[in-house]
C-alpha cells in the first residue's frame, strides 16, 4: 500500500553505507520507521528532508507484515531554519522529538499532538523571545494527550501566597500545605506559570515574561511530574552534549 502523508522527523540513524533508518512521527500513521535507500549519497533524491524536526511530506511504502517499511519520496513543507541553525533552539526541539519519539511510538494516528508539535516547532522557530516557555507547555500538552494532565484548579493556584506552595506529582493539583501523597514544594510564580501553561493557547504562553530561575523551576517540576506517570520518561539524551557546547 501506498502512503502520501505529512511527517515530522524524530530521528535518522546510518545504515549500510548509503542508506538510512528514519523514524517519522506522521500525521496519518502515528510514528512509523521507513528505509531511505541512499539517503546519504552525494547524489540522494532525499536532499535535506531528512534532519531531525524536518516538516515534510513523504511517501513510502507500507506493508503491515514489516516494522520499517520504503521511503519513496520527501520534500519540506516547512524549513524551521533558526531551529536547525541555532544551538539553544535546536536543544529545546530535540528535546521535545526525543519525548514524542519514546511516548508515542506506535503506528496510531494522534491529530492533536501532531499539531501540537507542529505549533510548538514553529513558534520556536519565529520567536525572537520567551521561546524558553514551549518545552515546559509541550511537555504539559503531551501529558493530557496521554490521558494525565495535571488537575490545577485556578481556586487552588489564587490561595497560594508569598512563601509558595506544593504541586501535587499524583495529580498536578496544586496546594498550600504539603499533601500526603508524592510532591515538590514550588514557588508562587513557578506555581502561577503552570497554571497558565495548563489552561492556556500557545499565543498566551508566548506572552509570559519568566525570569530564568522561574522558567528553570517550572521545567523540573513538569519534568518531575513525567517522570512519576510515565515509565519510560528519561532525562533527556541530548540535554549533556547541549549543556557542554553551549
Amino acid at each position: 500500500m501506498i502512503i502520501r502523508t505529512e511527517a515530522i522527523v524524530l530521528r535518522s540513524i546510518d545504515y549500510g553505507e548509503t542508506s538510512q533508518i528514519v523514524t517519522l512521527f506522521t500525521r496519518q500513521m502515528g510514528t512509523i520507521a521507513v528505509m531511505a535507500r541512499g539517503a546519504r549519497s552525494a547524489k540522494s533524491r532525499f536532499g535535506s528532508g531528512l534532519q531531525p524536526m524536518s516538516h515534510i511530506q513523504v511517501v513510502f511504502y507500507f506493508k503491515q507484515s514489516r516494522n520499517v517499511h520504503t521511503l519513496s519520496e520527501c520534500s519540506h513543507i516547512t524549513r524551521f531554519t533558526r531551529v536547525t541553525r541555532e544551538l539553544d533552539r535546536m536543544s529545546v526541539g530535540i528535546r521535545m522529538i526525543e519525548l514524542v519519539g519514546v511516548l508515542m511510538a506506535r503506528p496510531e494516528a494522534d491529530e492533536y499532538t501532531f499539531e501540537t508539535l507542529l505549533g510548538v516547532l514553529a513558534r520556536l522557530n519565529e520567536a525572537d523571545e520567551r521561546w524558553s516557555n514551549l518545552l515546559p507547555y509541550f511537555y504539559l500538552q503531551l501529558s493530557a494527550a496521554l490521558g494525565f494532565a495535571p488537575v490545577v484548579e485556578r481556586e487552588n493556584v489564587r490561595r497560594i501566597g508569598s512563601s509558595g506552595g506544593f504541586f501535587s506529582l499524583d495529580d498536578g493539583d496544586i496546594s498550600t500545605t504539603k499533601p500526603h501523597g508524592p510532591s515538590s514544594s514550588a514557588s508562587r510564580k513557578a506555581i502561577r506559570a503552570i497554571g497558565v501553561m495548563v489552561h492556556a493557547d500557545l499565543d498566551t504562553i508566548m506572552r509570559m515574561d519568566l525570569d530564568r530561575q522561574v522558567s528553570e523551576e517550572v521545567l523540573q517540576l513538569v519534568e518531575s511530574y513525567l517522570r512519576f506517570h510515565v515509565e519510560d520518561f528519561r532525562p533527556s539524551r541530548s540535554k549533556p552534549v547541549f549543556d557542554r557546547i553551549l
